[in-house]
Protein backbone atom coordinates (compact mmCIF):
# COMPACT_ATOMS: atom_id res chain seq x y z
CA UNK A 1 0.00 0.00 0.00
CA UNK A 2 1.34 3.37 -0.88
CA UNK A 3 1.63 6.25 1.50
CA UNK A 4 -1.19 8.14 -0.23
CA UNK A 5 -3.58 5.20 0.15
CA UNK A 6 -2.71 4.89 3.83
CA UNK A 7 -3.30 8.61 4.33
CA UNK A 8 -6.69 8.53 2.62
CA UNK A 9 -7.66 5.44 4.65
CA UNK A 10 -6.63 7.19 7.86
CA UNK A 11 -8.67 10.29 7.00
CA UNK A 12 -11.76 8.21 6.23
CA UNK A 13 -11.33 6.18 9.42
CA UNK A 14 -10.98 9.33 11.52
CA UNK A 15 -14.07 10.83 9.88
CA UNK A 16 -16.14 7.75 10.73
CA UNK A 17 -14.73 7.73 14.25
CA UNK A 18 -15.64 11.40 14.64
CA UNK A 19 -19.21 10.86 13.46
CA UNK A 20 -19.54 7.88 15.80
CA UNK A 21 -18.15 9.86 18.75
CA UNK A 22 -20.50 12.77 18.11
CA UNK A 23 -23.51 10.46 17.91
CA UNK A 24 -22.56 8.75 21.19
CA UNK A 25 -21.94 12.02 23.02
CA UNK A 26 -25.26 13.49 21.92
CA UNK A 27 -27.15 10.33 22.91
CA UNK A 28 -29.58 11.03 25.71
CA UNK A 29 -31.24 8.36 27.77
CA UNK A 30 -34.76 8.91 29.03
CA UNK A 31 -36.39 7.48 32.07
CA UNK A 32 -35.85 3.73 32.40
CA UNK A 33 -38.67 1.61 31.11
CA UNK A 34 -39.50 -1.79 32.44
CA UNK A 35 -40.34 -4.05 29.53
CA UNK A 36 -41.32 -7.55 30.48
CA UNK A 37 -41.05 -10.69 28.41
CA UNK A 38 -44.80 -10.92 27.65
CA UNK A 39 -44.72 -7.38 26.22
CA UNK A 40 -41.84 -8.33 23.90
CA UNK A 41 -43.58 -11.56 22.89
CA UNK A 42 -46.80 -9.70 22.08
CA UNK A 43 -44.88 -7.21 19.96
CA UNK A 44 -43.05 -9.91 18.00
CA UNK A 45 -45.90 -12.35 17.48
CA UNK A 46 -48.78 -9.91 17.06
CA UNK A 47 -47.58 -6.51 15.85
CA UNK A 48 -44.48 -7.48 13.87
CA UNK A 49 -45.30 -11.01 12.75
CA UNK A 50 -44.64 -10.32 9.05
CA UNK A 51 -41.21 -8.81 9.74
CA UNK A 52 -40.43 -11.73 12.05
CA UNK A 53 -41.31 -14.28 9.35
CA UNK A 54 -39.35 -12.43 6.65
CA UNK A 55 -36.33 -12.32 8.95
CA UNK A 56 -36.65 -16.06 9.64
CA UNK A 57 -36.69 -16.83 5.90
CA UNK A 58 -33.72 -14.53 5.29
CA UNK A 59 -31.70 -16.17 8.07
CA UNK A 60 -32.56 -19.63 6.76
CA UNK A 61 -31.45 -18.67 3.24
CA UNK A 62 -28.18 -17.26 4.60
CA UNK A 63 -27.61 -20.49 6.55
CA UNK A 64 -28.06 -22.55 3.38
CA UNK A 65 -25.66 -20.21 1.55
CA UNK A 66 -23.06 -20.51 4.31
CA UNK A 67 -23.25 -24.31 4.23
CA UNK A 68 -22.91 -24.29 0.46
CA UNK A 69 -19.86 -22.03 0.59
CA UNK A 70 -18.26 -24.02 3.42
CA UNK A 71 -18.35 -27.32 1.55
CA UNK A 72 -14.86 -28.43 0.57
CA UNK A 73 -15.75 -29.54 -2.92
CA UNK A 74 -18.20 -26.66 -3.49
CA UNK A 75 -20.47 -29.15 -5.20
CA UNK A 76 -24.19 -29.49 -5.46
CA UNK A 77 -26.36 -29.87 -2.42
Amino acid sequence: MSLISKGISAIIALAFLGVYAISVVELSFGAPTHITLPVIADAIFKDFVLAFEVLAILLFASLIGAVYLARKDGGDL
